[in-house]
């Protein structure tokens, strides 16, 4: 992984956590921006930052950033 690519990603991981998961028609995730001190709710295809957001699951939102995957965890 490049190191710019890298630093992207950490940041990620360090100013998000997610705080629930919404199932119904169409799942969504609750996360925390800690930095910003904000919660917001996301769907498959919204960005985080610059990533994507591919996969919600039940225990974790996963995304994709310049070809990587990340998870964002509680």
């Amino acid at each position: 992984i490049q190191t710019n690519t890298q630093a992207k990603i950490d940041e990620l991981i360090q100013n998000y956590k997610i705080v629930g998961i919404v199932i119904d028609n169409e799942v969504k995730g609750i996360i925390e921006n800690i930095k910003q001190q904000e919660t917001i709710f996301v769907s498959k295809g919204d960005k985080i930052g610059e990533a994507v957001i591919v996969k919600i699951l039940a225990d974790k939102i996963v995304c994709q950033l310049d070809g990587h995957e990340l998870e964002i965890l509680p």
